[in-house]
């Protein structure tokens, strides 16, 4: 059998409620301050929409039920907890880091269609503010990529996120063509007040975007 990974916790017990995407009981494996919930399947999960949907459902309860989890990427499948518990073991220190990122805390997600000039979408390879600026030291060249990754550097945006800024613990940013889309990581208990304030400025802006969430915090992970 072979162990389908679904998401990392600090503070999973012994059992997990629900069944795995192939219907498979749930167990933990735990090493050190990081467990992982898994199901013993026969092979790696098929990408179809029942399974999909069942991913979806069961990572959203477990966001809802613990404090801190971090969603594992659809169809991660270990060939025995050995392997697993030595990624775990390995990775450790970055593990911890990342649930204690997101203890607490939800994933807001934001899609907003932007133009380049002459019309052209700005893409993740295009070039965006300071494209093309000379810089002078590595500490400025990394202050400019970061800044070109930022939603406010994103044309229209900076009044909406200085409308949710109290909100936001942290954030992600993606672009593919003429589509960006702005992760914020968020207090839980704050989904709805920032969903407000978010339509509010961008109606004010005249931005159109669409809002949604709570999920569980998919893009504040890498596995």
């Amino acid at each position: 059998m072979n162990v389908a990974v679904y998401a990392l916790t600090g503070n999973a017990g012994s059992r997990v409620a629900g069944r795995g995407v192939s219907g498979e009981r749930l167990r933990v494996v735990r090493v050190g301050a990081v467990a992982a919930i898994v199901g013993d399947v026969a092979r790696i999960p098929a990408p179809t929409e029942a399974k999909l949907r069942a991913y979806t459902t069961l990572l959203a309860a477990l966001a809802m039920t613990r404090q801190s989890v971090l969603p594992v990427r659809f169809g991660t499948v270990m060939q025995d907890d050995e392997e697993l518990e030595t990624i775990l073991r390995l990775r450790q220190k970055t593990l911890t880091s990342q649930l204690a990122r997101v203890r607490g805390r939800m994933q807001m997600t934001v899609r907003i269609v932007t133009e380049g000039e002459g019309g052209r979408g700005k893409g993740a390879r295009g070039r965006g503010q300071g494209a093309g600026k000379r810089v002078s030291s590595g500490s400025e060249y990394l202050a400019l990529r970061a800044r070109e990754h930022s939603a406010s550097a994103l044309p229209g945006f900076a009044p909406l996120n200085r409308a949710v800024a109290r909100w936001v613990r942290d954030e992600r940013v993606e672009r593919r063509g003429t589509v960006a889309t702005v992760y914020h990581l968020i207090p839980r208990a704050a989904a709805g007040r920032y969903a407000a304030a978010i339509e509010a400025a961008a109606a004010a802006e005249g931005v159109r975007l669409l809002v949604s969430g709570p999920w569980p915090p998919h893009a504040f992970g890498d596995w």
